[in-house]
């Protein structure tokens, strides 16, 4: 849990920052900058994030107590995706903003 979390979470709060305030550089979907010249930024799934969100939800109470949690495949795609991307978060040092 507290590797899954804390990218979770930020992906979740930048989702939510993107739909308030509109496109910021590091939003949902994370990009590198500068991207490679060959790079596919892919396309937005709503029904997607939605399922982030559902297990943003699901995993909030356990990220204070800790604790098992069952994910089936979609739900551990995205939890990948958030620990990878929070990686890349910090390298670039934002993480210290």
């Amino acid at each position: 849990m507290s590797v899954i979390w804390p990218g979770l979470d930020l992906l979740i709060k930048l989702y939510v920052a993107r739909q308030t305030k509109g496109g910021i550089r590091y939003e949902y979907p994370f990009r590198i900058y500068p991207p490679p010249s060959d790079f596919d930024r892919g396309t937005f799934s709503q029904e997607m994030m939605d399922k982030v969100s559902a297990l943003w939800k699901r995993l909030r109470p356990k990220s204070k107590t800790g604790g098992r949690v069952q994910m089936d495949t979609v739900e551990i795609r995205p939890a990948i995706f958030a620990v990878r991307a929070y990686e890349d978060y910090l390298r670039e040092g934002m993480g210290t903003r």
